[in-house]
């Protein structure tokens, strides 16, 4: 019976974390304010049926977008599909399919014919130069009943978002932390509204956290390894990090950032081989570095590839257009005075602002900075002790990994779009449950450390 109440517990913990997650993010979607910019992800939906139909004929606005009007002709004159439309015309390099990876947009279909949408029922784009009424009677605003449709997706998905992060947390920082981040993950003004709309972060966030996990349970396959069976160990850990690429892959075919998990995946791939108990020895660790670190790369751009047709016939020249008119697309926002973060200093505090005050639960920004500082320090020192002799949590060395090389990005953009915010509010918050759980032991370490120093 004493064996058993420990998981009872820790069983309680993940239905009382799962509930609070469901009831914040599940109730009131239709009082998130719309943003024009859902009306594209959810129309531009109809990608998953082009993907799993290769006969499928977009809607007439989205073919007069790509290739302009088209002439009316008598019904007894159409033959095959309009104005010989294919597959490769709805997947050729042309807005639609160049402003955003398709993954997301899947995601976004499901949900919508779960509940019985189909592509015929889509919205038309939004039109930036008209006026919200202008929009709603030509028809580019989604139903009620679709927009909730595709917001339902997404919320499932932020909620297993949470509960994965809940899950990091707790194995990096314990119990207490856990709980803290899902109270400040549930009460964030922030996350309920760019999580649960229809766009692509929500699909971006789940990604990134199946990565974490992933990632996680490679460098644990390293400390749960008995004495000479490192040969076994390493499989087990190329195992979960082609997981993690794979992750990565779908969190880049989601929004074009999410590739950067890959970057944090090779550098636990070099930790895996370099660490304190790293696996092998002699020539053995270099060489499974450059292995692990291009297995993980390896099957991110192969994943990242697979699940976008564009990419399928001249992967390079399209992924090479996408990227150019994401440079357009933030040079136009960084030319704008109500976004553009022209100077350093600007940057500095209006990006302290945002994610210190503002898109956070408590809105205190001292308080904020002291507690995510006490979390770094803890997190930090974990990390330090998994790589000298692997007494660390393993998930605290991937939390910061990936925040890294997430975040770190997301903070020198010079433009300030409260999406951009969102790795850089996630893993604050995480910094932040760290540091409220765990801040009195680092404070009491300090003091004690900095008594012994005095003479």
């Amino acid at each position: 019976m004493r064996s058993i109440r420990p998981h009872l517990a820790r069983l309680a913990e993940w239905v009382v974390a799962g509930a609070v997650l469901v009831l914040s993010f599940s109730r009131g979607l239709d009082r998130v304010p719309f943003h024009m910019d859902e009306s594209l992800w959810i129309c531009c939906s109809l990608y998953f049926e082009a993907a799993v139909d290769e006969g499928f004929i977009p809607p007439q606005w989205f073919r007069e977008s790509v290739r302009g009007p088209e002439p009316a002709l008598p019904d007894h004159a159409q033959k095959g599909p309009p104005g010989g439309w294919s597959s490769r015309i709805t997947w050729g390099p042309h807005y639609f399919s160049l402003d955003q990876p398709p993954v997301a947009r899947y995601l976004i279909a499901i949900g919508r014919r779960l509940h019985g949408y189909a592509a015929s029922d889509l919205n038309r784009p939004w039109e930036s130069k008209l006026g919200p009424d202008e929009n709603a009677l030509l028809g580019n605003v989604p139903s009620a009943g679709l927009l909730e449709a595709a917001r339902r997706s997404t919320a499932a998905l932020s909620v297993v978002s949470g509960l994965v992060l809940y899950g990091l947390v707790r194995q990096g920082a314990g119990r207490i932390a856990g709980l803290v981040f899902v109270f400040l993950f549930s009460a964030s003004g922030y996350f309920l509204v760019h999580l649960r709309r229809a766009m692509g972060d929500p699909a971006l966030l789940f990604f990134t956290c199946l990565a974490m996990w992933a990632g996680t349970r490679a460098l644990r396959t390293r400390d749960e390894a008995p004495e000479g069976t490192s040969g076994e160990g390493a499989i087990r850990a190329l195992g979960w990090l082609a997981t993690m690429g794979v992750a990565s892959g779908l969190a880049g075919g989601s929004k074009l950032n999410g590739l950067a998990v890959a970057g944090a995946g090779a550098v636990l791939a070099c930790l895996l081989a370099f660490g304190g108990r790293g696996l092998g020895r002699g020539w053995r660790r270099p060489a499974f570095a450059a292995g692990a670190s291009v297995l993980v790369l390896g099957s991110c751009a192969a994943t990242f590839v697979a699940v976008n047709p564009s990419l399928h016939h001249r992967p390079s020249a399209h992924l090479t257009a996408m990227l150019r008119l994401r440079a357009k697309q933030l040079a136009e926002q960084q030319s704008d005075p109500r976004w553009g973060l022209s100077t350093p200093g600007r940057r500095i505090l209006v990006v302290a602002g945002r994610t210190l005050k503002q898109y956070t639960v408590t809105r205190v920004a001292t308080l904020n900075a002291l507690l995510a500082g006490l979390g770094l320090l803890f997190l930090a020192r974990g990390t330090r002790r998994w790589t000298k002799d692997g007494s660390g949590p393993a998930a605290a060395v991937v939390l910061l990994a990936v925040g890294l090389f997430t975040a770190g990005p997301a903070l020198m953009t010079p433009v300030d779009w409260d999406r951009y915010y969102l790795f850089p509010v996630v893993f604050l918050t995480v910094l932040i449950a760290v540091g409220a759980a765990r801040g009195p032991g680092e404070i009491r370490r300090l003091l004690a450390a900095r008594a012994q120093a005095r003479p």
